[in-house]
């Protein structure tokens, strides 16, 4: 219960810097609101289509027997961060890791090789992520407030 709180503050937060940012960078208000709808409907429902062609392509490349184990650990994390940019993604793999591993923190995914690499739960790298977009995205929005037009 309290990693989804965290990530539903977590996602509020980053939202609302994605809207102060475009107030900031639009002269009107009903720019800013169209511009911070479309962006989250990217994250939301465009991202995930995304990952779910990446994970549709990779799958048919690892049943081919072609896949080297490089190959597939380098997939495996680039699914894992495209599932961590999304919230509903991120709750959805966190809630699995965590049935699995037992642990809110890491867990450990083994690969054909034979190869186990510990990683960080989902919920910590979307963290991560939508912290320092927030991050960037609040000092772009104050640097711009504070230039004086000429």
């Amino acid at each position: 219960v309290l990693l989804s709180v965290e990530l539903l503050v977590v996602t509020a937060i980053g939202y609302g810097a994605i809207g102060i940012f475009f107030s900031t960078t639009t002269r009107r208000t009903l720019s800013a609101s169209i511009l911070t709808y479309i962006v989250a409907l990217l994250i939301t429902v465009v991202l995930p289509l995304g990952a779910l062609v990446f994970l549709s392509f990779s799958s048919i490349w690892m049943l081919s027997g072609s896949g080297q184990p490089v190959l597939d650990v380098l997939m495996f994390l680039v699914f894992g961060f495209l599932a961590c940019t999304n919230p509903i993604a991120t709750a959805v793999v966190t809630e699995t890791t965590l049935q699995q591993s037992g642990s809110a923190f890491y867990f450990t995914q083994s690969f054909s090789n034979g190869i186990s690499f510990p990683l960080p739960s989902p919920w910590i790298v979307y963290t991560l992520i939508v912290g320092i977009v927030t991050l960037v995205l609040v000092g772009l929005s104050v640097r711009r407030v504070r230039q004086v037009d000429v």
